[in-house]
């Protein structure tokens, strides 16, 4: 439940920001904006899209611009309720139709979900893509409470109900019940925490946020929320700790924003070291347009070098004289930071190249959804160089 109320809390300031934003476009932008707002209430996406695409292009580096960009994008892809269409054929290869055809009946969706990709890219502090593309890649890898009883869901509804009108005690009670009927619930665990926590008992809420930590290893919600429970009883060891395995869970700008608050509560100054890339991230099934930048023209050649040595996820598996890396983002940075010697804005990526942590930075630093796969990998198998890496990054 707090998640609901951080989302709608975060809508209120996203408005706030956005309409701050408009005063920094020209008189050209504010009028286009002007205009692809009313398709947008028309519901007339396509052309809300185009108009504001130019506007967009020209702040593309700007979170508060891309969430009036995305919200065209979301809305049209909503047309369809966001259904997903299978498509199968029989009788042997097809030739390639039934992809064709299924990209057709989902594109909404997938020209929405290209958007979110686009946006983390050029905004590491953009929240909207990075919670709508964790929900819809990751989380769905993770479902939860697939068989409840319909006698602790009524519980669970009485507790929802309750915690939106503030009766967060009486709220408790319910998520309580809930679990005395089905003591794996996951969200009642998680919510009766969230209840908790918004009494100001932060102790018990630990609790029990660190059950559902434990009942969803990889879900980022319970990480995060204990981390804001040891931060409200001003534990800022703990904190750090429930920061750091939360960020190797899936390390998004707010992980990272908790981690900076609480280096500095530490005394420790942080950098992410986070940068804006303009270009496509490769991946083994990826479909990519060749790249006319030279220096990132580098980086997506080099799939073609290295993606037979992969798995589908692009961890290499197969021995070669190509590199030593285990990932084929690594490798994919290993090689535009060998033609790009002189650009000064590889210059930590070059530092921690040198000191073995190259993995670690564009891995965990320049974290993407496309490189999940990679970067789990990365976290299962060196769980305590990540966790070096990232006391690295304080000064």
């Amino acid at each position: 439940m707090k998640k609901i109320l951080s989302i709608i809390v975060f809508l209120t300031v996203l408005f706030a920001t956005v309409n701050a934003q408009i005063a920094t476009f020209n008189k050209k932008e504010k009028k286009a904006y002007k205009k692809a707002e009313k398709y947008n209430k028309k519901g007339t996406y396509d052309e809300a899209i185009a108009i504001f695409e130019p506007v967009l292009l020209a702040h593309k580096t700007e979170s508060e611009v891309w969430d009036v960009a995305l919200t065209y994008y979301y809305n049209k892809s909503r047309i369809f309720g966001n259904l997903s269409f299978t498509i199968t054929t029989s009788g042997g290869d097809d030739g390639g139709l039934a992809d064709v055809l299924r990209d057709i009946m989902n594109k909404p969706g997938l020209v929405y979900y290209d958007a979110l990709r686009r946006c983390m890219l050029m905004c590491g502090d953009n929240l909207m893509a990075q919670i709508y593309a964790r929900n819809h890649f990751v989380d769905k890898l993770y479902p939860v409470d697939t068989s409840i009883s319909p006698a602790a869901k009524k519980q669970f509804n009485k507790a929802e109900d309750a915690f939106v009108k503030g009766s967060y005690s009486q709220a408790a009670e319910y998520y309580r019940a809930a679990l005395d009927i089905e003591p794996e619930y996951y969200k009642a665990t998680m919510y009766l925490g969230d209840a908790l926590y918004h009494l100001g008992k932060y102790g018990k809420a630990i609790e029990y946020y660190s059950l559902a930590a434990t009942q969803n290893p990889y879900l980022l919600e319970p990480q995060k929320y204990l981390t804001d429970a040891f931060i409200g009883q001003k534990s800022y060891d703990d904190a750090y700790d429930a920061c750091i395995d939360g960020i190797m869970r899936f390390p998004d700008a707010n992980m990272f924003d908790k981690l900076k608050f609480i280096n500095s509560e530490l005394n420790f100054n942080f950098n992410r070291h986070w940068m804006s890339r303009n270009y496509e991230i490769n991946t083994i099934k990826g479909k990519h347009e060749a790249i006319a930048d030279p220096v990132w023209g580098v980086y997506r050649d080099a799939l073609e070098e290295i993606k037979s040595f992969c798995d589908t996820t692009g961890v290499i598996i197969k021995e070669n004289t190509l590199t030593k890396s285990k990932y084929l983002e690594e490798y994919s940075w290993e090689q535009l930071l060998s033609k790009n010697r002189s650009a000064d804005e590889f210059a930590f990526a070059r530092e921690m190249q040198e000191k073995g942590f190259l993995d670690c930075y564009v891995l965990i630093s320049l974290f993407h959804v496309d490189l999940y796969s990679q970067q789990q990998h990365l976290v299962k198998n060196n769980p305590d160089k990540v966790k070096q890496y990232l006391k690295m990054l304080r000064s």
